[in-house]
C-alpha cells in the first residue's frame, strides 16, 4: 500500500449543501455605481473572519472558524521552493517535500498511510518555485489525530535511504513520461529560454542528470536549512477546539529554529529585447504547441489589478480578443489564452495555444497582430464593464471555503501584498476607468519585445515563419533544440 487515502471533501458536503448555501462566506449585496455607459452592478462582501497567533517557536498561526460542516484542515506554507535548488541539483526541493510522507522516525510509511486511513485523513504536498504547500484534512472528530500527524510529519521525517531511491526512481519515470505532454515541453522550454539563468528556468521535478546526483544528505541539509518555524506559516480552518492554540503549541513544541535565514533577495533577469525565437523539434508530434512570454509584473504593483482586467478581456471567454480572433474567425486553434504570473520575483506574462503544423506561421503572425492592437487600441467601456462583472462575480467562489482563504492568506503574506486586497478586492476592481487599464496596457504588455518557443517538426514549420516580414531577424537567429535536451 503506497497511497494515503484521501477523505472525499465533494461527500461530506452533500448532505448539508443546503444549510451551508444560507452560510457562505461571503455576506453578500449588490450595488450599483454609475458609470459612462450605463449603470454597472457590482457585489460587495465581507471576509470570513480569522485570527491572528505567534507559537512560541515562532510559528505563525491563523485561525478561521467554521462551524458549518464537521471538517478540519491544515495548510502550512514553507518559504522554499524550486528557487532554492541548488544548481546542478533541481528537483531537490520536489524531493524533500514528497519524501516529509515517506515515513518518520516513530512510523513508517505503511504505519503512517494505515493509521490516517482509519480517519480518512489526506494529505497532499505542493511545491511551487517559490515556496512549498503542505495540506492535511479530516473530519473534524478526529482533530487530536490528525494534527498530531501533521506535526509529525513536518518534524520529524526520517528520510529512509530506502524511500529516497524509491522515491527518486517514480520521480524519474515521471519526467521521462513528460516528454510525451507536449505542453509541458514547450512550458519546460519557455522557462529556460525566458528566465536564462534565473532558478525559475529549471524544472521543479528536477533534470534526470541532477536528480540522480541528489543522496539522502543533501535532502537531510536542504530539510534543515529551511524546514523551520521562521520560514514557515500555518493556517488552521474548520470546526476545532477552543483549545486549538494550545494543541498546536504542544504538537510542533520541540520544531525550533536552528540558525538565522537571511531574508531572501530579489533576482532579475534579462528582459527580452526584439522578437527572439526558440524553435524545439520533434518529428512525431500530432500538432504544434506555441508559447509567447516576456516579463509580468509583481502581485504588489499597484497596476495589477488594471491588467487583470485587461488580461480579461484578451483570453478570458469566447468573445475576448484572442479567442474571436485566433478561434472563431480563423479556426487555428480549440483554445488559446493569457496569464500573468504570480511570483516572489518578477514573474512572466505568457500566451500558450496550440495548431496545426501547416498554420503556425498564421498562428504566430495574427497573435501578435492582435497583441499589437490590443496595446495600440486598448480596450473599449463595453468590455471594461464586462470583465468586471466576470471577475466581482467570481472572485468570491475563489474563497468560498474556509481553507480556500487560509492557503490565500499565507500566499499574499508571502508574497508581500497588503492584507486588504482580499477583502477590498471588489472594491478596487470597481473603481478602476478605463484610462487606468489601458495605460497599463501600453506599459506592461510589450508584442515588439517577446520571446517565443515553438515546439514542433523543424522542417515542417520554417520555410512558412521565415516567410512573414517581421519574423525574418528572428527566425534567421533562432535557438534551435531536441526535445531531449529537456529530459
Amino acid at each position: 500500500m503506497r497511497k494515503i487515502k484521501k477523505i472525499n471533501r465533494r461527500n461530506c458536503l452533500l448532505k448539508l449543501a443546503v444549510v451551508s448555501l444560507s452560510f457562505g462566506v461571503f455576506y453578500g449585496c449588490v450595488q450599483k455605481n454609475k458609470k459612462s455607459g450605463g449603470e454597472q452592478k457590482f457585489h460587495s462582501f465581507h471576509l470570513r473572519p480569522y485570527r491572528d497567533f505567534t507559537l512560541k517557536n515562532g510559528l505563525k498561526l491563523t485561525l478561521i472558524e467554521d462551524k458549518s460542516l464537521p471538517y478540519f484542515n491544515m495548510t502550512m506554507l514553507v518559504k522554499a521552493g524550486g528557487f532554492q535548488d541548488p544548481l546542478g541539483r533541481s528537483g531537490l526541493s520536489n524531493l524533500t517535500a514528497k519524501m516529509l510522507v515517506q515515513g518518520t522516525r516513530k512510523h513508517s510509511f505503511n504505519e503512517l498511510s494505515d493509521q490516517m486511513a482509519k480517519y480518512a485523513g489526506e494529505f497532499i504536498t505542493s511545491i511551487g518555485s517559490d515556496f512549498t504547500i503542505i495540506n492535511a484534512s479530516a473530519l473534524s472528530f478526529y482533530q487530536e489525530q490528525l494534527i498530531s500527524h501533521f506535526s509529525e510529519i513536518i518534524t520529524e521525517p526520517s528520510f529512509a535511504s530506502i524511500e529516497v531511491d524509491r522515491l527518486k526512481k517514480k520521480i524519474l519515470a515521471l519526467v521521462k513520461q513528460n516528454l510525451d505532454d507536449p505542453s509541458v515541453v514547450a512550458s519546460y522550454a519557455m522557462d529556460q529560454f525566458l528566465f536564462v539563468n534565473h532558478p525559475y528556468g529549471r524544472p521543479i521535478l528536477g533534470l534526470k542528470t541532477d536528480l540522480l546526483k541528489i543522496n539522502k544528505k543533501d535532502i537531510i541539509r536542504y530539510y534543515l536549512q529551511y524546514y523551520r518555524p521562521s520560514q514557515s506559516m500555518l493556517a488552521v480552518s474548520g470546526q476545532f477546539s477552543e483549545d486549538i492554540v494550545e494543541s498546536l503549541e504542544k504538537a510542533f513544541a520541540n520544531w525550533q529554529d536552528r540558525d538565522f535565514v537571511a531574508p531572501r533577495e530579489p533576482l532579475t533577469w534579462p528582459k527580452p529585447q526584439g522578437i527572439q525565437m526558440e524553435i524545439v523539434s520533434r518529428e512525431d508530434l500530432k500538432q504544434a504547441q506555441i508559447l509567447f512570454a516576456h516579463e509580468g509584473v509583481l502581485q504588489s504593483n499597484p497596476d495589477y489589478l488594471p491588467l487583470k482586467i485587461a488580461n480579461t478581456v484578451l483570453s478570458d471567454g469566447f468573445t475576448s480578443r484572442l479567442m474571436n480572433e485566433i478561434r472563431e474567425k480563423r479556426g487555428l486553434t480549440y483554445d488559446i489564452g493569457s496569464a500573468f504570473e504570480n511570483r516572489f520575483d518578477l514573474g512572466s506574462f505568457t500566451i500558450s495555444t496550440f495548431t496545426r503544423f501547416e498554420k503556425v506561421g498564421e498562428t504566430v503572425q495574427v497573435t501578435l497582430q492582435v497583441l499589437n492592437d490590443f496595446v495600440n487600441q486598448g480596450i473599449t467601456e463595453k468590455e471594461l464593464i464586462k470583465a468586471k462583472t466576470m471577475i466581482e462575480g467570481a472572485f468570491p467562489l475563489i474563497l468560498e471555503q474556509p481553507e480556500s482563504l487560509g492557503s490565500n492568506l499565507l500566499r499574499l503574506r508571502f508574497l508581500g501584498v497588503p492584507e486588504d486586497y482580499l477583502s477590498s478586492f471588489n472594491k478596487k476592481i470597481n473603481k478602476i476607468n478605463l484610462s487606468e487599464v489601458n495605460l497599463a496596457i501600453k506599459k506592461y504588455i510589450h508584442p515588439n519585445d517577446i520571446k517565443i518557443v515553438i515546439y514542433a517538426p523543424e522542417k515542417q514549420i520554417l520555410k512558412q515563419l521565415s516567410s512573414i516580414e517581421n519574423l525574418q531577424s528572428a527566425v534567421k537567429t533562432a535557438t534551435k533544440k531536441s526535445y531531449k535536451e529537456f529530459l
